[in-house]
């Protein structure tokens, strides 16, 4: 492939509104393969991506569609490993190991520190977790813009980004739910209840432990490409 025919794709599809780095390749190759390919060999790049490429498809929306279709798919992938690998923590040996030693130490812990206390370090043990996926969504797209790329994101970076939003607001949802219904009194007596916080505190950071090892793997997970 020359530079000359990946400018004319590239453009193409960041004109359309394809915005992540998967599914730019998967479509520049089928794009590339198509052209190759073609029946007519005195029409250009541009004249096949538009007669051609783009009605096989459908038109822009299911171009569009497909790669949304692929991050819902890489959406459900993500979590379904994310819980795999919390169930392993909670019922798979010798994960659990580890936690009964976060469980006694939370026990003991309890013991020296008020409980609502307790219960606010494990939260921003999540915090900082989601701060650090953040950042690094944000750096990529940073890094795709001073270089020059004519995709903006990743898939796993663009559900992720949309998620961790939605996890940063959760707390605040709820504590907004709480003091509109005249139930403060009730989350703070929930926060100081050990019943509640030591169990709370010990998914919490299990939590934190589950996400920290997904983000090692580096979210390497597969989905079906384009025909």
């Amino acid at each position: 492939m020359s530079m000359n025919q990946h400018d004319i794709i590239g453009k193409y599809l960041q004109a359309i509104g394809v915005m992540t780095r998967e599914f730019f390749y998967e479509m520049e190759d089928h794009i590339l393969s198509s052209f190759e390919n073609r029946k007519d060999k005195t029409q250009t790049l541009q004249e096949h991506i538009r007669d051609e490429v783009q009605p096989s498809f459908g038109g822009v929306k299911k171009i569009l569609s497909i790669e949304k279709t692929q991050m819902n798919a890489r959406r459900k992938l993500i979590w379904k490993r994310f819980f795999q690998i919390l169930m392993s923590y909670l019922l798979g040996w010798p994960n659990m190991i580890i936690t009964a030693g976060v469980s006694g130490v939370v026990y003991i812990s309890s013991l020296y520190i008020n409980n609502s206390k307790l219960f606010g370090i494990s939260l921003a043990l999540w915090f900082i977790l989601v701060f650090v996926f953040m950042s690094r969504i944000l750096w990529y797209s940073y890094q795709c813009k001073t270089k020059k790329k004519y995709y903006k994101t990743s898939q796993v970076y663009s559900v992720l980004g949309n998620d961790m939003s939605l996890f940063i607001s959760i707390p605040n949802v709820v504590f907004q739910l709480f003091t509109l219904s005249g139930g403060s009194e009730l989350l703070m007596k929930w926060v100081n209840s050990p019943i509640l916080t030591i169990p709370g505190t010990v998914l919490l950071i299990l939590f934190f432990i589950s996400s920290q090892k997904l983000y090692k793997e580096e979210f390497r997970l597969q989905i079906q490409a384009l025909n």
